[in-house]
């Protein structure tokens, strides 16, 4: 097993036309993450459903723009205004560094619980990692080779929730890098590091499924099809998730990544871990039943 692996990931890195596409997958991914979901508008109070993300810079700039008299010390209109607009009281105080480190948390939520971006790498992971070397035929001769179709299509399978791992975590590392990269000094290094191990395994279980179809369908252009109609369908779900105020369970990958309450400081570990839970069984089953697919092609030819 370990053997193929190695040969699977060897045959990836040889496939840099492949690599540009997906690495333009991950810009695209980052892109529309930080945008604002389509059909609803982005709100720069802190308690908002959906937060519009800003980085210091944005900040500085609307700062440098409207102050009108920058000699009185004591009273700042553009940044008496930009106070009111996150909701907070005014502050002789406040700068432009304090005012983004304010904005930590409600960036991080945003960043945690909408996977728009997951649209794209839906469409596009699977067609580039499975079904293209599958109508080249490349595992078939692999499992051949290792005397073994299920070994061969576990490679596979492993290698694309490993790509897929390291593009959720590139995602998700670069968003908070932007916009929330006090969250650790705010919230703690165990916070961060549960909601993001969580947050990742939401990705790769809304992925899961995408794998499968890839596997199920010879026609690369029926995958693409599929996959987009399926990357809409979790989209909206994402958004809707978005509006509850508590944690209604849904075992549902994209509907549990909505939940707002699921990133928040104050929410119940359990929820993260059941939340958890529900993912790694989708990306178990339909490994599992990726798997068998494969291998029950063969046993159809060969009847």
């Amino acid at each position: 097993m370990g053997k193929i692996f190695r040969q699977e990931l060897y045959q990836l890195r040889c496939r840099w036309r492949a690599w540009i596409l997906l690495i333009l997958s991950l810009a695209g991914c980052f892109i529309i993450s930080r945008r604002d979901p389509v059909g609803i508008d982005g709100d720069w109070k802190l308690d908002s459903p959906c937060f519009e993300l800003v980085t210091k810079g944005r900040i500085g700039s609307f700062v440098y723009w409207h102050r009108h008299n920058p000699r009185d010390r004591h009273y700042d209109p553009a940044l008496t205004e930009l106070l009111g607009w996150f909701g907070l009281e005014p502050d002789e105080t406040a700068d432009e560094e304090s005012i983004y480190l304010l904005t930590t948390e409600a960036q991080y939520n945003r960043i945690m619980w909408f996977g728009g971006g997951l649209l794209l790498l839906c469409i596009v992971l699977p067609a580039v990692l499975a079904r293209y070397p599958l109508n080249t035929g490349v595992p078939d001769w692999s499992a051949r080779f290792c005397g073994s179709r299920r070994r061969a299509a576990r490679a596979k399978v492993l290698a694309y929730y490993l790509v897929s791992l390291i593009f959720s975590l590139a995602n998700t590392l670069l968003l908070a890098a932007f916009f929330a990269r006090y969250i650790v000094s705010r919230q703690g290094i165990g916070f961060f590091l549960g909601t993001l191990a969580a947050h990742t395994l939401m990705e790769l279980a809304v992925l899961s499924i995408p794998l499968y179809i890839a596997f199920r369908c010879r026609n690369i252009f029926a995958v693409l099809g599929f996959n987009t109609l399926y990357g809409l369908l979790c989209y909206a779900v994402n958004v809707a998730a978005h509006t509850q105020n508590g944690v209604l369970f849904i075992p549902f990958p994209a509907w549990l990544h909505g939940l707002r309450s699921l990133w928040q400081p104050g929410t119940s570990p359990a929820w993260l871990i059941a939340a958890a839970a529900v993912c790694l069984a989708y990306i178990a089953f339909f490994g599992w039943l990726s798997v068998k697919q494969f291998a029950r092609v063969k046993e159809r030819e060969a009847g």
